[in-house]
């Protein structure tokens, strides 16, 4: 029965395609008509970047401080490569983008502070931490805005889509 079973296994796995596409690890929605699908593939051949965040601990009356490396890729970069640039303008300018967590857990950005101050260049989305990925508890992706005063708030575990939203003021 085993080798039954084995064999049925072995049979489906040289039926499946070859090219078989890799999930989707994060979605990006808004830009444009259609949405766009970043595999892990897709992600690591973006232009990536390290950064480095220093912190005091203090615990008991002791104080000391920690060093954290995260890998990843700017959130304006990843926007970039969706097409975020092609986008007339003055849409661009009144554009929010909201990073979702697979447990829907959101966080929001502006244009302005993405792409027109120093923020954006402290707002990662990581898939590494000190040169391992994530831990699971993390998930794939995550984004990690160090620009922040207090670090969590917009510090968006398992995240699985970014969506750009246009309008204009009430």
């Amino acid at each position: 029965m085993r080798i039954r079973i084995l064999f049925y296994l072995a049979t489906l796995l040289l039926l499946l395609p070859a090219h078989a596409q890799e999930p989707a690890l994060l979605r990006i929605q808004g830009i444009g008509n259609a949405s766009l699908s970043l595999s892990a593939a897709d992600f690591r051949k973006l232009k990536r970047q390290s950064i480095e965040d220093k912190r005091t601990v203090t615990r008991g009356g002791e104080s000391r401080e920690t060093v954290t490396r995260y890998g990843g890729v700017l959130l304006a970069d990843v926007l970039e490569h969706a097409g975020m640039g092609k986008l007339e303008p003055h849409a661009q300018r009144r554009s929010a983008i909201f990073a979702i967590a697979s447990d829907g857990y959101q966080a929001a950005f502006s244009w302005g502070e993405v792409f027109n101050s120093d923020a954006g260049a402290r707002i990662l989305i990581a898939d590494e931490r000190d040169g391992k990925p994530l831990p699971a508890d993390q998930g794939p992706l995550s984004i990690v805005v160090f620009s922040d005063q207090r670090f969590g708030p917009r510090h968006v575990k398992w995240l699985t889509q970014l969506k750009v939203v246009t309008g204009t003021a009430p």
